[in-house]
């Protein structure tokens, strides 16, 4: 008599729930650390402005105001450090969501899951989730308007249709390199629509541009000034060797290993993609005939947003690695219908080396947190607590740049006498106004404000700077007083200075 194994069913929500369980942990763990730094301060800053003052200052700013206003709105019953990180948590909770629905629809539940599963652990990802910035927002919405004119584009659904205006809107609203999935994703959906020889459906197509155009128009003047004179000089051009090392930081994170090993960890990044992603895919084609259009999907979103965004940065100053991010939907995707088409032990050796590569750069982001463009930490927190242990009656404070304030003044009730340079900052006005110091600058501002008090503090952020490359403030400081012990707080530069005695 034979015996039947029975193998017992998952229920079809246990993946998804698993993966959004696990992506949920890996954003809260240690979410208080670090402190806020200058970026985050001056978002809080914003949104916690009225309105006319909001958009005045996103408008003197580099970005759209979408994220600000949604944030505005969240920090409503009040704000901490982490409460503030749980909005943008949440942004990328949604898009690991969004990634598994898709990964669902194109390939199958299995690629949705290990699609999900990768979104989820990628360091990255979980780290512009864990910043009080609008990164995890573009994420969102990117992914959302690729998948419903992906979705619009096999069936011409009209709601489909209005959700696909909105979500480009709410892009294009969030950041202006949204702009840029505009010819990307026309140029998917005009070939999805071409081979199915749907022609009467361009003109509902046509006319959605013509709405996000309309929608788009009241910022388009603005944008377009932020682009042209908004010119931040820590940005740079890319150069093509970078090229090798982006793809590893965005599916991997930053490990921040020396030369040697860096190298070693890229090469092992390059070879898993090429085993996973182009070789898995390569097997999901031949294996899956039905998976062949979507997989051309999938890869022609990867390539021709990056072939976009790293083109536009090759010519422009726009080169962050962060810029990038939009580029880890499509990733996945690849990823996850790669490693469903492997043999079965296959799939659990590529899991294995994912996790090794990915190891170092969550202990990175973890207990180091040396991550592009980003400080390792600014303690604003720890300052304003020692000043408002330490301030004396008739100190002044001297803060540069003057937009550090914001962050400074999120924690700081004491309100002393205080200047900056190149000013305080006013959201008319913006960051991008005032000249740089020379020495005529600095006397003209430092010594009547230096007649005032006996002791003065400087506050710094973002050293070196571009307000005061020459560190004329803090030449004219040391001359004019003796400097007083005080603790070091990492990723700021402050001084607390004693007049001289006359003699």
């Amino acid at each position: 008599m034979g015996i039947h194994v029975v193998r017992r069913q998952l229920p079809p929500w246990l993946t998804p729930a698993a993966v959004a369980a696990l992506a949920l942990g890996v954003r809260l763990y240690r979410l208080h650390w670090p402190g806020f730094w200058s970026d985050e301060g001056f978002a809080l800053f914003l949104a916690r402005l009225p309105l006319p003052e909001l958009f005045s200052g996103t408008a003197n700013d580099l970005h759209p105001p979408l994220f600000y206003l949604l944030l505005k709105a969240w920090i409503l019953p009040g704000w901490s450090v982490v409460y503030a990180r749980l909005f943008p948590v949440l942004c990328g909770l949604l898009t690991v969501g969004i990634v598994y629905q898709i990964g669902r629809e194109l390939f199958s539940p299995a690629a949705g899951g290990w699609a999900a599963l990768y979104l989820a652990l990628a360091p990255t990802a979980i780290a512009y989730a864990r910043e009080v910035r609008m990164y995890a927002l573009l994420l969102l919405l990117a992914t959302l308007s690729f998948y419903l004119a992906y979705r619009w584009a096999s069936s011409s659904g009209p709601g489909l249709w209005a959700g696909w205006i909105a979500a480009m809107l709410g892009a294009l609203y969030t950041q202006n390199l949204a702009l840029l999935l505009l010819p990307v994703q026309n140029a998917l959906v005009f070939w999805l629509l071409a081979r199915q020889r749907r022609w009467r459906a361009f003109l509902p197509w046509l006319a959605g541009q013509l709405f996000v155009g309309i929608g788009y128009l009241p910022w388009f003047p603005i944008a377009f000034h932020q682009t042209v004179y908004h010119r931040p000089l820590w940005i740079e051009r890319a150069r093509p060797e970078q090229l090798g090392s982006l793809l590893p930081h965005l599916a991997f994170g930053e490990p921040w290993l020396s030369a040697a090993p860096e190298n070693l960890w890229q090469w092992a990044a390059w070879i898993w993609v090429a085993a996973v992603v182009v070789l898995g895919g390569c097997l999901a084609a031949f294996r899956m005939p039905q998976a062949r259009v979507p997989l051309i999907f999938a890869g022609l979103w990867f390539l021709l947003l990056l072939g976009t965004l790293f083109g536009l940065a090759l010519r422009f100053p726009i080169y962050q690695e962060k810029q990038f991010l939009m580029l880890l939907a499509p990733l996945a995707l690849l990823a996850g219908a790669g490693t469903r088409a492997l043999p079965g032990a296959s799939r659990g050796i590529a899991m294995a080396i994912f996790l090794l590569l990915i190891g170092p750069s969550l202990y990175n982001l973890y207990f180091v947190h040396r991550i592009a463009d980003h400080p390792v930490e600014e303690q604003w927190q720890e300052l304003a607590a020692y000043l408002e242990a330490e301030l004396q009656p008739g100190d002044g404070l001297v803060i540069q740049p003057g937009a550090a304030a914001t962050t400074l003044d999120l924690f700081l009730r004491a309100r002393p006498d205080r200047i900056a340079y190149p000013s305080e900052y006013d959201p008319r006005v913006g960051n991008f106004y005032g000249e740089p110091a020379t020495p005529e600058r600095v006397e003209a501002l430092l010594r009547p404000f230096a007649a005032l008090h006996r002791r003065i503090w400087l506050i710094e952020c973002c050293v070196p700077t571009f307000w005061d490359p020459g560190r004329y403030i803090p030449a004219w400081l040391d001359a004019w007083g003796e400097p007083v012990s005080i603790p070091d707080f990492p990723g700021l530069e402050v001084h607390l200075y004693q007049a001289h005695e006359p003699r």
